[in-house]
């Protein structure tokens, strides 16, 4: 890969550029990389209902993944841990069906690689989707790994998609997810 991501201001940049082992320079996209913890706790809980109107897939899905098998046998994710990268994890902090995250401290650690901060319980609803796939456990829905121990990480530009109204994957969004590695 040979290369590195930087935040400079134009001095800064033209200093980087006349370096000798410096190739080439490119612009990805504007951000801010100030430190912030992995973690910030101070949620307030209010308990929405998981609304699940495709109950009827939900099954037929862990039947095709034989979910009931690996539960039976105790396969429910525990020791394994998860990275979810996404746009975000719009209210898991306040479903009902992500409660048992929380109260088992299952939720390792959340980072906002776009905004560079601890909040991924806004911006965009993808995310919990994909975490309802795995983690949800509640009336009509169980995930194929309730148990696990997850990492909540936002790495999709979900602002300029926004703007752009499309899914298009951008530069930024490649080292967002270099950078939860």
């Amino acid at each position: 890969m040979n290369c590195i991501s930087i935040e400079a201001d134009s001095g800064q940049l033209s200093a980087v550029q006349a370096l000798p082992c410096v190739k080439r320079v490119e612009y990805v996209g504007k951000g801010s990389q100030q430190g912030a913890p992995l973690l910030d706790d101070t949620r307030s809980v209010v308990d929405l209902p998981f609304q699940n109107p495709n109950q009827l897939s939900t099954q037929t899905q862990n039947a095709l993944m034989g979910v009931s098998y690996m539960h039976q046998a105790n396969f429910k994710g525990q020791g394994v841990l998860i990275a979810v990268m996404d746009g975000g994890f719009v209210n898991v902090d306040k479903i009902m069906a992500f409660r048992h995250l929380f109260d088992d401290s299952r939720i390792v650690a959340t980072k906002n690689f776009v905004e560079y901060q601890t909040d991924v319980y806004n911006y965009h609803d993808h995310g919990t989707l994909v975490l309802s796939c795995m983690a949800a456990m509640g009336e009509g829905v169980v995930g194929t790994a309730p148990e696990a121990d997850y990492l909540l990480l936002v790495t999709e530009e979900y602002k300029i998609k926004n703007l752009a109204g499309s899914d298009t994957e951008y530069r930024i969004e490649e080292y967002n997810w270099l950078f939860c590695c």
